[in-house]
């Protein structure tokens, strides 16, 4: 009875020590497809939330901007300056939460897989990274032919579900053209809601495999 306790414990401390090394060595398992999800996710969620707000609060701006011309003037280097400055300022409000949305998202994609820890095996300079011969394995061997075919099953997979969710049924461009262009760019959001959805469901399927 002591020795299968025995044997046991150091079954456990073998495998803890494996654990052990594979993080030291940054092997840790890592999904693909969560930091695709996490980036279209952050593009619907603006898309959804932030794109309507933004533009319109950008197009009242720019509307003020062109009905009273007599409030810019441009008579010198300085007042053309100023300007520019007031226009970049307002687009830059526009794309502040995009620019705060997508990073926040793929960082805590990465940080949702495992936590957030320096490894200096990863960059280590390692002279199979840089021999011709060994990524030619990697690229051409048998792992690498599996994971080509497996990434074109998950493409090909993605492209009918897309396909189905979106385009199926869906006049697209004759809606557009027959659009009054007053109401094209909610109807090119809604458009781009309805993709972006289509790519998660498609993403989020295939995650799995």
């Amino acid at each position: 009875m002591a020795d299968d306790a025995d044997k046991e414990s150091k079954t456990e401390e073998a495998t803890e020590q494996k654990i052990r090394d594979a993080l030291e060595k940054g092997n840790m398992p890592f999904s693909r497809e969560t930091p695709i999800l996490a980036g279209i996710a952050s593009f619907l969620i603006i898309a959804v939330f932030v794109a309507g707000p933004a533009t319109t609060k950008l197009a009242v701006f720019l509307r003020e901007l062109i009905d009273r011309p007599e409030d810019w003037l441009l008579n010198s280097a300085e007042d053309a300056s100023r300007l520019f400055g007031v226009l970049a300022l307002a687009v830059g409000a526009a794309l502040v939460p995009v620019f705060i949305i997508i990073p926040l998202a793929g960082i805590a994609a990465s940080a949702f897989q495992n936590a957030p820890r320096f490894v200096g095996e990863r960059i280590r300079p390692q002279a199979s990274r840089i021999s011709p011969l060994k990524g030619w394995q990697r690229i051409f061997g048998r792992s690498g032919q599996v994971e080509f075919l497996k990434s074109l099953a998950k493409f090909l997979a993605a492209s009918v579900i897309v396909f189905v969710v979106f385009f199926s049924g869906n006049s697209l461009f004759t809606d557009a053209v027959a659009s009054d262009p007053s109401a094209l760019p909610e109807f090119l959001r809604e458009n781009m809601v309805r993709l972006l959805v289509a790519n998660v469901l498609a993403i989020t399927a295939i995650a799995g495999f």
